[in-house]
């Protein structure tokens, strides 16, 4: 995953520098197009560019990668799917916490993704769209987000009541340890806006 990550940020980089270039030679051959190496482009750019990194779908990335990075802390999907395969033999008292601690794990986020999906049936619901539509709206907007909080408090607490968060310290690590290994994803976000927005400025000029 980190090598398709490195090759995707190379793509975009090369994009980022072909792209100003070939819109320059665009632009002197007479083409109807915005051109960033120019002084309205610098503009967009200085203005702009701060913009297109921080940017919604980066945030969505990053809370992804830290609810990827808690679940595997947490143990809790090995649990679930080979729950006798265990790194080291568990006693029984052990057992039963595992087991309090998957019901109370999934029970929880259970009830809170009821939760985030019911406002998307309620007509009069305020997380909707001022006319009641999902799509674009408050509850849209904010959802993924909420989904990967819960997720993340999910596996904190499978992992606190399984003996596996080792200490308050133990949360941070959780949350963090997801960036840290995947965090070259969020580069590739950051770059991906960027490409994006420039594409829209030279050929839109949005």
């Amino acid at each position: 995953m980190k090598r398709l990550a490195y090759i995707i940020c190379l793509a975009e980089l090369f994009l980022l520098i072909a792209l100003p270039v070939g819109s320059w030679l665009a632009s002197v051959l007479g083409c109807n197009i915005s051109n960033p190496v120019s002084e309205e482009g610098f503009r967009w750019l200085f203005y702009h560019g701060a913009l297109s990194l921080v940017s919604l779908q980066l945030s969505y990335i990053i809370f992804l990668l830290s609810a990827i990075g808690a679940v595997q802390q947490s143990g809790i999907v090995s649990d679930i799917l080979k729950p006798d395969i265990t790194a080291e033999p568990l006693s029984e008292k052990q057992r039963r916490a595992r087991r309090r601690a998957m019901i109370v794990a999934l029970t929880f986020q259970f009830v809170v993704l009821i939760g985030l999906v019911m406002p998307a049936f309620l007509r009069h619901s305020a997380l909707l769209g001022v006319t009641g539509g999902i799509i674009p709206s408050p509850w849209s907007m904010g959802f993924p987000l909420a989904l990967f909080v819960s997720v993340i408090v999910t596996s904190l607490i499978y992992s606190a009541m399984s003996g596996r968060l080792g200490g308050l310290l133990g949360i941070p690590q959780h949350i963090t340890v997801g960036i840290s290994k995947y965090g070259a994803w969020i580069l590739v976000a950051m770059l991906g806006t960027l490409l994006v927005r420039m594409l829209k400025y030279v050929i839109l000029d949005a």
